[in-house]
């Protein structure tokens, strides 16, 4: 099982990849109120690496998963879109339910 640190530093790696999902995701699917959809489709691909690899399931629920991702992706949405970054004209998304 992780320990706390490992788990925390497992989530600051996704960092990068989140970002830049987000903001590819805004690129192509540049459409106003499909966040939800959007976050969906992230979380589709997150999925697919943790349903890939076993340890990661025994360690971390993806109820879990979830949970931090769509907390973190709203709030990246909010300020992408303050600084300029993010130009769709969605809601910050809201959490996806547990699986």
């Amino acid at each position: 099982m992780l320990h706390a640190f490992e788990k925390l530093a497992a989530y600051l790696k996704l960092f990068p990849a989140l970002l830049s999902g987000i903001i590819a995701l805004d690129k192509e699917l540049a459409v106003g109120g499909i966040g939800g959809a959007k976050l969906e489709l992230l979380l589709a691909f997150v999925q697919a690496a943790y349903d890939a690899e076993e340890s990661i399931r025994k360690a971390v629920p993806w109820a879990q998963v979830v949970n931090t991702i769509s907390v973190a992706a709203g709030k990246m949405v909010a300020i992408l879109k303050k600084v300029g970054i993010l130009k769709s004209q969605d809601p910050a998304p809201a959490a996806a339910p547990a699986k």
